[in-house]
């Protein structure tokens, strides 16, 4: 009767051939999730911009996109700012709050750093009046590129950029 199955040997070499296999695997597979993580925090990131754009021109008062106090990579806030002091105030209703778990880097220039405000005709203007315009970028863990850009005109305007791109703001600090 001839024996079924594997033998100790063919058993070892397949096991080999696939710890091989895995190990050169693993960094592209790993990277391809760190791509998607930041395509899916860029999406919700100008999802939530261009939303408070529209709120604050249907509501025609001003709207604050409040980033989270470690940064827009663990989260935000959206709130009415009725009184000029945005998230700071408790009476200011907070319309829309988002939690991340801070697995994609963020940086955004000197306007962009906490927060973006739009007024009653949906432009950003920082709080003394002064246009808000400037570009979020969402860096990749491993050298300083930014591959995807919010970047929100003086207009309001709110797009996605796409594509590598060297940047010094994603350098480790």
């Amino acid at each position: 009767m001839k024996p079924r199955g594997f033998s100790l040997l063919t058993l070892m070499i397949a096991l080999a051939v696939l710890g091989v296999a895995l190990s050169l695997g693993a960094p592209a597979l790993q990277a391809l999730v760190q791509q998607q993580r930041r395509a899916l925090l860029a999406d919700q990131l100008l999802a939530a911009l261009r939303s408070a754009r529209v709120e604050a021109i249907l509501r025609h008062r001003v709207v604050q996109v409040q980033a989270h106090p470690s940064g827009w990579g663990h989260g935000w806030q959206t709130v009415l700012d009725l009184n000029g002091a945005g998230a700071r105030d408790p009476d200011n209703p907070v319309l829309v709050v988002r939690q991340l778990g801070a697995r994609v880097r963020v940086v955004g220039n000197h306007w962009l750093t906490r927060s973006v405000r739009f007024d009653a005709l949906g432009r950003p203007a920082s709080v003394n009046g002064a246009f808000q315009a400037g570009r979020l970028h969402l860096c990749a863990l491993d050298r300083p590129v930014s591959d995807r850009r919010i970047v929100l005109s003086h207009t309001g305007r709110v797009r996605l950029e796409t594509g590598p791109v060297d940047e010094a703001l994603c350098a480790p600090a």
